[in-house]
Parts: C-alpha cells; structure tokens; sequence
C-alpha cells in the first residue's frame, strides 16, 4: 500500500510541474524586461520560463504562490547571491524573521484547486554563508517559536523552501545550491514536495548544525543526484512532529561518496515515515550513520553501502516508544566501523526493531564491528532469508549475528559464514551470539566457516569456563544468560571455537536460570574445539556441541540449561561435552575436568546437561550405593541427564564417553558409574553401580529403562589398579596365533606398569584373518589390528575377571566357511601350526569367490545371440522401404 501511495505523489509532483497555462519567456538583467528576480516572478504568469542572462545580488525575497515557474540561467555558470542587509520578512508565526532566497507557497491552502512550483535549471543560488549572529534554527509557519526575543537574528530560512501540500521544489539539471546560511539548503513541511534531478548539486559550507535537505509534517522528496563534497548535519533530516498524523516519503536513488563528504548521518529520519533507498552511499571517513530510521520509521533498502570508516553503523534501525522496520534487499559491504561500546554494526537494531534480510541481500567484509555484524538489542526482531558473511568482531563476542534480548530467525536460503571473533583470549560466538533472554531459531540454511578463537592459557581457564563470569566459546553459536537456541534444520559446520566449535552453551548465567540448546532437527558436523594448552595438558572441550557448568542454575527441564537432542537431529561426531567443576581454585586447569556423552543414534529425545556441585557429592556419598565403591575416588566428570517417556519405554538408552577428552589416564585405572535417579527437585530417588563397558579409550554404559520420563545424575569413579591380571589366548581356523616370546605358553600374568605383549597372528595358506578380539573382564571388547604380523595387548585393556584375545581364521576357499575349535581348527593351548594343504590365499589376499554365484558371460555372448533377428529385420525394413518409394515414384 506504502508504495501505491508514493508511485501516486510522483504521479502528483509530474502534474504539478506541468504549465497550466501558455508560458512566456522573461528575462532578468541589466536592460532585460526585470532587472530583479524578485520582480520577475512577482510579474510572471503560471508556466512562465524566467531566464536570468548575467549574476545577479538578492536582497528581497522572491515569493511564488499560486503559479509554476521555471527558473534558468542563460548559461550554467550565472550565481544569483544573497546580498548583505537582506530584507527580513514577517507572518504570524515568525512575526520578523531572516526568509529564504525562493519561497513557494499557495494563498489558500484550503483551496484544492490552487498548486505552486518552481524549477531550477543550469543556476546557481549561492546564500552567502551564516548570518552575523552565528545562531540559527528553523521555524514553520503555524509554529510555536522558542526564542520570542530574538526572532531576527535567530530564525534563518533555507535557500528553497515550501510550506504546503500543494506545492513543489524542482533542483532541475545543472542547478547548484551553496553555502546555505540557515538551518538548511532546501526546507519543505506540511506535505511540500522536493525532486532533486540527475546532475543538480547541493554544496555545504562548514557549519554541522546544518541539514541539507530539511522536512517535516508529510514532506515528500525524490533524490537522484550526486554528492561528493558536503560538510553538514546530516544530508537529509526527514521528522513528523508530535501530533502529525501523516507519513513522510522519501525516494532515494541518488549517490553520496568521496572524501570530501563530512556528515554525521547521510539520512536521518523519525516519526513515521518511508524511505525507500535504491541509490549508494560509499568511501566516506567519519560518518555517524549512513542511515538512522526513528521511532515507527519504514526503511525498504535495495542500495549498497560500502567502506565507511569509523562509522557507528550503516544501517540504524531505532525507537523511542514505536520500533522501525527495515526491509533489506541491498549490500553493506567493507566497512570498518568505531567499535564503541554499543556501536560499530553494519545493521544495528535498538530497540524494538523489525528486520527482514531478504534472499540475495549480503552484509560482508565489514571489520572492527563491536559486537556482531548486525546487532540487536532490546525487543528487535530479525528473520534472515540474506547471507551475513565474512564479517570480523574485535569485541569479544558476535561475529555475525549478536542477539541482546532480541529474536532471531534463520531459514532456507540464509547463510551465516566466515565471520569471526578476533580478541587476543576471549572470544565467543563467531556466527551468532545469543545473550540476555534472545532467542535463535534455526529453520535451515547454513551456519559455516565461523571462528570464536583467541589465544587460551592455562590461567584463563577460569574465565573460560565462566566461574569468573566471562563466556567465551562457540565458534558457529552460543548461547548465554538465559539465552535459546533451537535448531528445527539447517546446518552447522566447519566453524572453530576453543570451546564448543559448533555450539555452546555458557555457565555464565543468572541465578535459578539458565540457557538451553533445543536440537530438533538438522545436521552439526566437522566443527572444532581445539581446547585449552596449558603446562602438562591438552583438554579438549566438544567439537560439535558443548555445555558449561553453572551451579548457580542446575541442569534440569525446569531451569532450562541444557541441550536437547530429538529425534531428527543429525550429530556429525556424536560427542558432546558436558563440563563440570569442583574445585575452588579457578585459575588452575586441574581443576577441571569434563565428561563427553552421546546417545548411541537409535534412541534420541535426550536431555543432556551439568550436575550441580553439591549434588554430584550427595550421589558419591550419600545415595544408596555409595557404601560399594569403596576405594574409588571422584573423576570430576558428571552429567544431567533426562529422557522422554517413549524413549525410556522401548528399553535402556545407551551412552558413552571418552577417557581421552576426560584427560584421564587410561592405561592404569579401573572405572565406576553410580547413575542416581532424580525428581523435579533433583533430589536422590534410587541409586545403581554400573561397570561400564570398554573400547579402546571409550567407556559405554546404559540408562536404566523406566516406565516414565526420568531424570538422572551421572558420576564418574575410578580406581587405580593394583593386581595381577591374566590373559587367555585362543583362536579358530588354520594358522598361527601365539605370544611371540612365550611361543608355549596359553595364559600369561601382566602386572601394573607393564608395557604390553606382542602376538603373532599369521594365517594359513589359503586362509585369512577374519577378526582378533579381545574380551576384557569387565565385558569390554578392543577390536585388533595386525601389523607386520603382530598385534599386542597391553595392561590398561585388561580388566578383573577374565580376560581373553581370539582370532578367527577363515577359509579363502571353502564355501562352507571356518570350522568350529576342536574339528579340525587350531588349539588354544600353546603355539599352534599348520600343516593343511589349501589354496593360495592368506592375510591380505583377495577376498574369495562368493560360492554358487555363475561366472560372468562374456560380453560377445549377448550380441552373438540378438545378432540373426536383428540382421533380419533390418533387411525387411529396408525391403518395405524401398516399395514405398518406388510406388510413389509411379504415383
């Protein structure tokens, strides 16, 4: 509708430019039919030209009502100026008062039928500069005047100025306003009309109280020239005063750029109204804003914004008691902006903004932003359908997107990529920064390539983890203070952060608070937490998704500070890290530790999160089982766990977590899981010790099945292991598998600090290695490799209980496959040979013919058997053929 009724005042201004009447050629000069210019449109008719032949000094003001003029010199050059002792003028607003050099206006402004205009072409006004006071504003007629006692010398009109709705300024090809003395060049209010044509110049002189173009109350301008020297306010200053139902409009197509512009803003704009801006605003120094939009303003931008310097942003989106709406189709591209406190954003919403960033709309390349590309604070609302690209954050957080009690929406064709954080040892959020009560919904599109990744240290591994109330991590997004990030779709990959190379989700929140990651559905995959280098470690902290303590708000479905994994979620590497800290001292990096979990990928709809300190205690010591670990101590690694009820329903949900990424020593410790059942209130229900299961450096267990929603803690125990252990040998199939250097022996003892036995592992002629197990006491299982015809075993795989390594032989040839130990296979006691005759074959061989599958025919085969009907029919097409057109040819 905004624009149906602009296209209708262009449509309007075309008309009223138009003579009314038959026009006549006045001429204004030394000898001419006016010696005055004054005179001259005193003495014209309607559609009147008044061609001004030489330069000429103005000491009265030229008044145009009720008619439309043209105004032109007879050569491009001719400068009209204002002249000293300028005749002041009186109405009833302004009693006596410095007037402008052209004024248009009608006679009756309730008379619809009366219009005014003016049209300037190839002249130049000149006002002369300030007036001797040096003190200037600007007054409307029906205004109330704030300086009674000093009229003359304080209100001081614009070069051009027009008052109603019926009247237009036309700054036509070739025209040039300078040095304007008041509060601006052109002045229009009440619903007054301005064209600023191709090839017209409005040039400032060095005053910054000054506006070039000045309107208010329904004033509508088109400006499509060039500026490249102004020193000013602001380049247009657009404002609906309180109590003005209308809307202000302003068409801009035009360019301002160069070195010699020095503006505070190049639009400022407040209380309802349009712009619509297709034009360029490039290589200016210094500039406040390019463009600010106040208090229920409209801004549809399709132009381009580019390498503004120390600006405060390029897009100002703000309120007062009504939010502004910018709808963004166009480019802010290679700015390097203030990074002030609050400022430096390529789009800055603040407050209660209302943003769409349209397909095919980019904010990129822009550096030294204070806190996210686009900002938003307080209320704004953004959906991004653009890309947000390649942007650099010297504050501490935000590369991208930074959301302060603000909503944020990304969907199909949007794209958050390579932007990154850039402080020396903090950083967050390289894609998106969610803070303060913000929410971030991911639909779709593509959050990649991102960085939050400055230099960490083992002394700031303090203010890493959040206890000292800094958070830093998440290279693609994170998420603090009651902050929300849910994922519907889309993808997250190859971003980098120290913690949480994906997502994280901070400990620094707010008392009984706390944020959350709800993971519904889309893809994470390839991100990097490249972890914390300090003097003896190494800790890595989540690739994908990672959590951070806060005991101030427990993990739980109540507080809300978690990560929420459905069943539609796609995790590239399943892991994720759930941290937690015990110990007081916060700038010692032993003192933290973490767990890392995932669920196993069949059963999804988990919670996942932190155990509060004080409870992780209670499990170890005070739950029902607390009395059966006896000699195991506390790993510092827990979780919070909870599952949906139609999950727990369809049996145990499996888990796991890596010793590495715990930074435990897994060649000499044995562990223990106690898992806790929890109420609402997370107190202590019922308690289980579980053993968990051993791969390599991987320990596995399950959650218990239950016929509800549960919610458990999770502990980590260990134990140093002291005994002896044995280990059993034995295998299936023809060859040899035997320890290397006890040839005779089936079962050997290692004891604690032993570095480990070689096994030789060689199949038969004609046979292969199908698989070498080894079946630790505690039910582990290490899958084995040969190499060079050896593999090895050493102490840490090996658990209470029995322990065994098998190998399993397979024939290369026989299609009825291994025979079982005892017919015919090797024996499990001492070194075994193998004396069968078999085919060629072995270790490393090519895998056999798959038994009862027919040889492949030969390709000739086919084509020898289609050949005789082919060859058939082809002569009895060409038989028909050659009928057809002999009889035509009789025909």
């Amino acid at each position: 509708m905004k624009r149906i009724i602009f296209a209708a005042f262009i449509f309007i201004l075309i008309l009223l430019c138009l003579p009314v009447s038959a026009a006549a050629e006045l001429r204004v000069g030394p000898g001419q039919n006016y010696e005055t210019l004054e005179d001259a449109v005193q003495g014209a008719a309607s559609g009147d030209t008044i061609i001004v032949t030489e330069n000429l000094t103005m000491t009265k003001r030229a008044y145009i009502s009720d008619k439309h003029l043209i105004i032109q010199g007879a050569d491009p050059t001719i400068t009209i100026t204002r002249g000293a002792g300028f005749s002041p003028v009186q109405d009833n607003a302004r009693s006596t008062f410095n007037p402008g050099m052209l004024e248009v206006a009608v006679s009756d402004p309730g008379n619809l039928e009366e219009t005014s205009s003016v049209t300037l072409k190839n002249i130049i006004f000149d006002d002369a500069g300030n007036p001797d006071s040096g003190i200037m504003t600007i007054m409307i007629p029906g205004g109330s005047n704030q300086y009674p006692n000093d009229w003359k010398n304080r209100i001081y009109d614009s070069i051009l100025s027009a008052y109603d709705t019926k009247t237009t300024i036309v700054l036509g090809e070739g025209a040039q306003l300078k040095n304007p003395g008041g509060y601006s060049a052109i002045h229009i209010t009440n619903g007054a009309n301005c064209i600023v044509e191709e090839n017209s110049v409005i040039q400032s002189g060095s005053n910054f109280n000054q506006n070039l173009i000045l309107m208010y109350n329904n004033a509508n301008l088109v400006f499509n020239t060039t500026l490249t020297d102004v020193t000013a306010n602001n380049i247009v200053y657009a404002k609906n005063h309180v109590g003005n139902d209308g809307e202000f409009n302003i068409q801009f197509n035009g360019e301002v750029s160069g070195s010699g512009i020095h503006v505070k803003k190049i639009i400022a704009a407040e209380n309802k109204g349009e712009i619509q801006f297709t034009g360029t605003i490039s290589n200016i120094d210094n500039v406040m804003d390019g463009i600010q939009v106040h208090n229920g303003g409209y801004l549809n931008f399709t132009g381009t914004i580019s390498k503004l310097t120390k600006a405060q942003s390029a897009l100002n989106i703000t309120a007062a008691s009504v939010g502004s709406t910018l709808d963004f189709y166009g480019v802010v591209d290679g700015c390097n902006f203030s990074a002030k406190t609050d400022d430096g954003s390529a789009i800055r919403g603040y407050p209660k903004a209302q943003i769409t960033m349209y397909e095919g709309s980019k904010v990129s390349n822009n550096t030294n932003c204070f806190a996210g590309a686009v900002y938003l604070r307080t209320s704004c609302v953004i959906d991004i359908y653009g890309e947000i690209s390649n942007n650099t954050c010297s504050n501490d957080s935000g590369g991208g997107l930074y959301l302060i009690g603000s909503t944020g929406t990304l969907y199909d064709s949007g794209k958050i990529v390579g932007n990154k954080v850039t402080t020396a040892f903090k950083a967050s959020g390289g894609g998106v920064f969610v803070n303060d009560d913000s929410k971030f919904i991911m639909e779709g599109g593509l959050i990649s390539g991102n960085k939050a990744t400055g230099t960490y240290t083992a002394s700031k591994e303090g203010m890493l983890l959040g206890k000292s109330g800094q958070v830093y991590g998440g290279g693609g997004v994170s998420v603090c203070k009651d902050g929300q990030f849910i994922m519907n779709g889309g993808t997250i990959e190859n971003n980098e952060a120290v913690v949480g190379g994906g997502v994280w989700i901070s400990g620094r929140e707010r008392a009984n608070t706390g944020s959350s990651f709800i993971f519904n559905g889309g893809t994470i995959q390839n991100n990097v937490g490249t972890g914390v280098v300090g003097s003896n470690k190494n800790i890595h902290y989540g690739n994908d998704i990672a959590i951070f303590a806060n005991n101030a708000a427990p993990s739980s479905q109540n507080t809300g500070h978690y990560v929420f994994v459905g069943e539609n979620a796609v995790i590239g590497e399943k892991l994720i890290g759930v941290s937690q800290t015990n110990k007081s001292n916060t700038s010692n990096i032993t003192g933290y530790k973490q767990a890392v979990y995932f669920d196993d990928g069949k059963n999804k709809e988990l919670w996942l999160g932190t155990l509060k300190v004080n409870l992780e205690k209670e499990i170890i010591e005070g739950s029902p089982v607390s009395g059966n670990v006896a000699g195991y101590i506390n790993t510092d690694s827990s979780l919070w766990a909870a599952v949906q009820p139609t999950v727990q329903t369809s049996g145990a949900v499996s888990m796991t977590t890596s010793l590495s990424d715990m930074n435990e020593d897994i060649n000499n410790n044995e562990y223990e899981i106690i898992i806790a059942s929890l109420d609402d209130k997370l107190d202590i229900q019922d308690a289980e010790l579980i053993r968990p299961t051993r791969n390599s450096d991987v320990l596995s267990f399950d959650l218990p099945a239950a016929d509800s929603a549960s919610s458990y803690g999770i502990v980590i125990l260990k134990k140093v292991k002291t005994d002896p252990l044995d280990l059993t040998i034995s295998y299936e199939g023809s060859g040899e598998f035997y320890f290397k250097d006890y040839p005779d022996e089936s079962v050997l003892t290692f004891n604690p600090g032993d570095t480990g036995v070689e096994i030789v592992a060689e199949a038969a002629d004609g046979w292969f290695i199908e698989s070498i197990t080894l079946t630790a006491g505690d039910g582990s299982t290490f899958t084995k490799t040969v190499i060079d015809g050896v593999t090895d075993v050493d102490y840490c795989e090996l658990a209470d209980g029995s322990n065994n390594i098998h190998a399993v032989f397979v024939s290369s040839g026989s299609p009825e496959g291994p025979k079982e130990p005892g017919k015919g296979g090797g024996s499990s006691t001492g070194k075994a040979t193998v004396t069968e005759e078999k085919s060629p074959g072995g270790f490393g061989s090519e895998e056999p013919e798959t038994p009862g599958k027919p040889d492949k025919p030969d390709e000739t085969d086919g084509i020898e058997s289609i050949a005789p009907p082919v060859i058939v029919l082809l002569f009895m097409m060409a038989i028909a053929t050659f009928l057809f057109v002999y009889k035509n040819e009789e025909e």
